[in-house]
């Protein structure tokens, strides 16, 4: 079975050949044309055939992350497939070299460069993390009967088998051999490792330096009585997700699809933050996490005709949207393994739909800002060129004003949509997102609409990472980015916050006074941390402006309640009482 998001979303198909319990991998050009495709035990070319000497490679078909495809930075003609052999195998971790020259065009495993090996005895695991301004990456895996990763660098020139980063670091693996399988992960900035380690019945996330290729800091998410298996980021770092079977032999045990919020200021609240966002029966198994260039999580269902999908990864637990049954395989059926993708891929280029951005706004116009924002992934300033463009309905909408960012050109097609493109170049970044154009236009509506909607498309970022987020249908900007508006903003005056009365029991009043421009975010969360509550907003005001909110809370259930009032300048932290 095999999926085809070429169109932008995943459609199923049925001519693939590979068949294989868990791990496979496959690569595309810029466009999405396949080039090749293995299991980490055979090379499938574009048709579907199997290459002249693309058997016998050193994956198996029970591995956990069988192969990894990287290409050359030196040579777009060639691509390194890395292997890890199965839990009772001893082949450890290979290399083989697919030259797209050979065989007529279609490319072959070159002679001499076949299993190649780097290293054994090993664990399932394979993981990939790009260096994108220097050009290189790292090919992560880990030793068996060992606490030790190892990376190696692949350049330009090759990758040296001979030498590699070595860091000893987390539990050991050992015992049973079922603690070989899970997955080990980058998140999409490379700079978070997070590895599933099978039976041992934990998963440990690492900080992992993308100038070394050292991991350190260990957090463990111990899961006890359950079998770890797939691993994910979602696309912005903030949450993790876990797949969780139970070894119970109680044919009502469940296992569990677990998320938590990496965004927390210690090990012990990120342990704490675990949320179950499904569960089923033991006879249905959890497989792999992947997440797809649509920023949505992929999850496996082994024996099952359909993929789970997890529609919006970086929302807190029941609001990340997931669906069981959320894309069909046309009858063909999954087992555990996802075909692995190296993340780099997905931050060259990025294209955001924003559905919630609809609202209602009456007889008054509004004002929606929008932010473009970019992560060099890298310690050291990035010089990048960067373009975006915004589609717009523009019977409904004009745009008054834009900020940092130059208009390249406006149009309007036979159906009365309006497209701005926009573009900016040299633009200095350093590895803390930045604001680097603020869209800000102003809804005219006609007598006969009531809504408007907006939506950013074909967002091309060169060498970076790029996201934005919408809670309860408001655009906002993302943790650090708040604080980097703080630096290019006027700040006068102060900024101040209080609620009443309290202890409260049918309604609210919150009263605040904003300072001057700047971004601006009240929350309201209940005591699990959960937000009942979200108001953001950009004020282009200078001086103080007031403004007193009257909140209903006759959905509030009983209990303490914590406001949270972010500005430009300060964090308020307040508790109240719903009786």
């Amino acid at each position: 079975c095999g999926l085809d998001f070429a169109s932008g979303k995943p459609i199923a198909i049925l001519n693939g050949k590979i068949d294989t319990e868990e791990g496979s991998t496959v690569f595309c050009d810029e466009s999405g044309n396949l080039i090749f495709y293995t299991d980490g035990v055979s090379v499938w070319n574009r048709k579907g055939e199997t290459t002249p000497n693309g058997t016998g490679l050193a994956g198996h078909s029970s591995s956990t992350e069988s192969a990894a495809i990287v290409r050359s930075p030196g040579d777009d003609s060639l691509f390194y497939i890395f292997t890890a052999d199965d839990k009772s195998g001893n082949r450890g971790v290979r290399y083989s070299v697919f030259d797209l020259r050979l065989d007529g065009g279609l490319g072959d495993i070159a002679k001499g460069l076949k299993n190649v090996e780097l290293f054994s005895p090993a664990a399932e695991k394979l993981c990939v993390v790009a260096n994108l301004k220097k050009k290189f990456f790292w090919i992560i895996a880990h030793e068996w009967n060992s606490n030790v990763f190892r990376a190696y660098k692949l350049t330009k020139d090759g990758i040296d088998a001979t030498r590699c980063a070595v860091s000893a670091v987390g539990i050991k693996y050992q015992g049973s051999v079922h603690n070989k399988k899970g997955y080990l992960k980058a998140s999409p900035d490379g700079k978070k490792i997070v590895a599933a380690c099978g039976r041992a019945g934990v998963a440990e996330v690492f900080d992992f330096d993308v100038e070394t290729g050292k991991l350190s800091n260990p957090i463990d998410l111990p899961l006890n009585g359950y079998d770890v298996y797939g691993a994910e980021f979602s696309l912005d770092r903030s949450k993790l997700y876990l797949t969780a079977n139970s070894l119970s032999v109680w044919p009502w045990s469940e296992n569990k699809l677990y998320q938590y919020d990496l965004t927390l200021s210690s090990a012990d609240k990120i342990r704490n933050s675990r949320k179950e966002i499904a569960a089923q029966l033991l006879a249905d198994q959890y497989g792999a996490l992947q997440l797809g260039l649509d920023g949505k999580i992929y999850v496996a269902r082994e024996g099952k005709s359909f993929l789970g999908v997890i529609e919006n990864p970086s929302l807190s637990g029941s609001k990340c949207g997931y669906k069981w049954n959320g894309v069909a395989l046309s009858g063909r059926t999954c087992v555990w393994g996802l075909p692995l993708f190296n993340h780099y891929l997905f931050l060259k280029k990025a294209t955001f739909y924003f559905e919630k951005t609809e609202g209602r706004i009456g007889d008054e116009n509004a004002e929606i800002p929008l932010f473009a924002v970019l992560d060099s992934n890298d310690d050291g300033p990035l010089t990048t060129n960067w373009s975006a463009a915004i589609n717009i309905d523009a019977r409904a909408f004009y745009l008054s004003e834009v900020k940092k960012a130059a208009v390249k050109k406006i149009s309007i097609d036979k159906f009365g949509r309006q497209r701005i493109e926009l573009y900016g170049e040299g633009v200095v970044i350093s590895s803390r997102p930045t604001v680097i154009a603020s869209l800000r236009g102003t809804v005219m509506l006609p007598p006969e609409v009531d809504t408007a909607s907006l939506e950013i498309a074909d967002a091309v970022l060169s060498d970076s990472l790029s996201f934005l987020e919408t809670i309860d249908g408001l655009l906002t900007l993302k943790g650090a980015c708040a604080l980097d508006l703080r630096k290019t903003i006027a700040i006068t005056g102060e900024d101040y916050i209080s609620v009443y009365p309290n202890p409260a029991s049918d309604y609210l009043t919150i009263k605040i006074r904003r300072g001057g421009e700047g971004f601006y975010n009240l929350l309201i969360l209940n005591e699990i941390g959960e937000k009942v509550f979200v108001k953001s907003w950009i004020e282009t005001y200078k001086f103080n402006r007031y403004e007193t909110l009257k909140l209903d809370l006759s959905d509030f259930a009983r209990g303490v309640y914590y406001v949270r009032y972010l500005t430009p300048r300060k964090t308020f932290d307040l508790t109240f009482v719903v009786e």
